[in-house]
């Protein structure tokens, strides 16, 4: 937190002059300006100078920086990561995120069903003990190293015994999004819930009551 190319080329003995010949690029170089934690520089150096500089963006893409004589060359390199398919299976014992995360799955993967499923389940109200969901989706690797999970391809919500399901799909317009079993798209006119859905965590309780009806 808090470094910059400035504090990194003085770190290493690296000339200021070859820095400011970099950041002269512009836009080509623009991502060297907003470093962020957890991003990866490699540099290599010959004969006490740069010869190459290698930024990592992220998971998609590298900005490669070379030296050519006097001069640097510059060229944005798109990486294909390693998708595998991971799968997770959940009975709702406490709450949705407690044992969504018990069986593996990040926040976002959760949150990721919740949008898939809100248009038939209100996650605040519907939800029960015994519910279960299963849930099929990507795995992002780079170098053999697992970076996040990807979209959710497809998932299985069971709530008080109804079954539902919903599948990934992308038309060859380049329309995508999820639809059930019986091909119906799983958007709808209106949510169960129409709020914007964050983290539900309290526990289960036979005494919670009902919000307007106040029964139990």
């Amino acid at each position: 937190t808090g470094d910059n190319l400035s504090l990194i080329f003085g770190r290493i003995g690296l000339s200021k002059n070859d820095l400011h010949q970099i950041l002269d690029k512009g836009k080509p170089v623009e991502s060297l300006l907003h470093l962020e934690p957890g991003q990866l520089l490699r540099i290599q150096t010959k004969n006490g100078q740069l010869a190459e500089l290698v930024h990592e963006i992220d998971y998609r893409q590298s900005l490669h920086v070379a030296r050519q004589g006097n001069d640097f060359s510059t060229e944005m390199v798109a990486v294909d990561p390693e998708i595998r398919v991971g799968s997770a299976f959940a009975k709702i014992k406490n709450s949705l995120f407690v044992d969504g995360q018990d069986a593996g799955l990040s926040d976002r993967t959760i949150m990721e069903l919740t949008d898939i499923f809100g248009w038939d389940v209100d996650f605040a109200l519907d939800l029960r003990e015994g519910d279960s969901f299963s849930v099929v989706y990507e795995e992002i690797y780079k170098n053999g190293e697992k970076i996040k999970n990807g979209r959710i391809l497809a998932a299985e919500f069971v709530n008080q015994g109804r079954k539902l399901r919903a599948v990934y799909y992308e038309g060859k317009d380049g329309v995508e999004g999820y639809f059930s079993d019986k091909g119906d798209a799983m958007r709808k006119a209106f949510l169960r819930t129409p709020v914007n859905f964050t983290r539900i965590t309290s526990r289960f309780s036979l005494a919670r009551a009902h919000p307007i009806l106040n029964t139990i």
